[in-house]
C-alpha cells in the first residue's frame, strides 16, 4: 500500500545526493540513506534504530507570474488551489529514493517541546520551499502516545492536512501517509518508523 501511495505524491524528481556525504545536512538523509543503513535490518531493529516519525519532501508546482509576494516575510503569496497534487509527469522508484527524509526532532540548542516548520534558519527543520513562511507551522507530540499534530502559526499560505486547510493555532493530528501542505507549493508526507520501514521493504522488491 505505501509503494501505491508514493506512485500518487511523489511526482517531481528531486536531485540525487548519492555520491555525495551520506549526511547532506543535519538532521536530513534521503529515502536512498535510509535503504542502505537498512539493509538486513528487521522491522524490529529498524524501529529500534530509528525510533521517531519523519516527513518525507515531495517538491510540488512554482507559483504562477500573477502571485504576489509578501513584503513582511519575503514569502510568495498562492491563491487557493483546489488540487494541491497536480502534476504532469508520472514518478517511479528513482524518484522516491531521491526524497529528502526529515526527522521530527528538535535541534540542537533549540529551546521548548515544539518541533518548528519554517524557512528561517532557526527553525528545527528548515525547508526552503516558495509557499512555506519564515514560521510557518508546529508539530507537537502528544504525551504518552506515539503520535504528533500539526498547527498552522498563521502562515501566509496556510497549512492544509490531507486538503483540509487548518485553522491557525489548532492542532491537528497527523497519521501515517497523511500529506501535509505548507501552501499549496510544497508537500510532505508524514510517516512513523513502522510506515517508513515499510516503505522501503516495498522498494526493495
Amino acid at each position: 500500500m505505501a509503494c501505491l501511495i508514493f506512485s500518487f505524491f511523489f511526482r517531481t524528481k528531486l536531485k540525487s545526493q548519492r555520491g555525495t556525504e551520506l549526511f547532506v545536512e543535519e538532521g536530513v538523509r534521503t529515502v536512498a540513506d535510509y535503504l542502505e543503513l537498512s539493509q538486513d535490518m528487521s522491522e524490529g531493529e529498524f524501529v529500534s534504530t530509528f525510533s521517531l516519525p519523519v516527513l518525507i519532501e515531495k517538491i510540488g508546482i512554482f507559483p504562477h507570474e500573477d502571485e504576489e509576494t509578501s513584503l513582511l516575510s519575503g514569502t510568495v503569496l498562492v491563491h487557493e488551489q483546489s488540487d494541491l497534487w497536480e502534476s504532469e509527469d508520472e514518478p517511479d522508484d528513482q524518484d522516491i529514493r531521491d526524497a529528502r527524509v526529515f526527522l521530527l526532532q528538535k535541534k540542537a540548542g533549540s529551546m521548548g517541546p515544539n518541533i518548528f516548520l519554517g524557512r528561517a534558519p532557526t527553525n528545527d527543520i528548515v525547508l526552503a520551499g516558495v509557499s512555506v513562511s519564515k514560521s510557518h507551522a508546529q508539530v507537537t507530540h502528544i504525551a504518552d502516545t506515539g503520535r504528533y499534530q500539526i498547527a498552522d502559526m498563521f502562515s501566509s499560505n496556510g497549512t492544509y492536512v490531507n486538503g483540509e486547510k487548518l485553522h491557525p493555532f489548532v492542532e491537528h493530528q497527523i497519521n501515517d501517509y497523511d500529506p501535509i501542505s505548507l501552501g499549496p507549493h510544497y508537500h510532505l508526507i508524514y510517516h512513523s518508523p513502522q510506515a517508513l520501514y515499510e516503505l522501503l521493504v516495498s522498494l526493495k522488491s
